[in-house]
């Protein structure tokens, strides 16, 4: 009895652990996450970069920071939130900082070529 007990519980545990929820491409996020995922990426922006100031005043940052958050006024899949991001991390002119997609977006986009992927 014990034995199929535990062989049981062997299989319940492995049946959690194949249960994987699919990434969707085409998820919307809700106003308040966009603004808040550009508050980050401001913030990260100036802390991690060596020089964020080099060819733009943080005044001038964070008044373009504001002004593309004005912009958004309804929810926004994933690469529409990059749009509004590569163009902050681009006010600062460095052409070695980038915002790439998210490693599940990447993988589903690899995975469904041949999807449509419009938003």
């Amino acid at each position: 009895m014990r034995g199929y007990l535990s062989i049981l519980c062997l299989i319940i545990c492995l049946s959690s652990f194949s249960q994987k929820k699919e990434f969707d491409i085409k998820k919307k996020y809700s106003v308040k996450e966009v603004l808040a995922d550009i508050d980050y990426t401001e913030k990260y922006l100036i802390k991690f970069h060596p020089d964020p100031f080099r060819y733009i005043s943080k005044d001038s940052l964070h008044a373009f920071v504001l002004n593309q958050k004005v912009k958004i006024d309804t929810p926004l899949t994933e690469m529409q939130i990059r749009f509004y991001i590569k163009r902050i991390v681009a006010k600062i002119g460095c052409g070695h900082t980038d915002a790439a997609a998210s490693k599940k977006y990447a993988k589903d986009y690899k995975k469904n070529k041949s999807t449509n992927f419009t938003t």
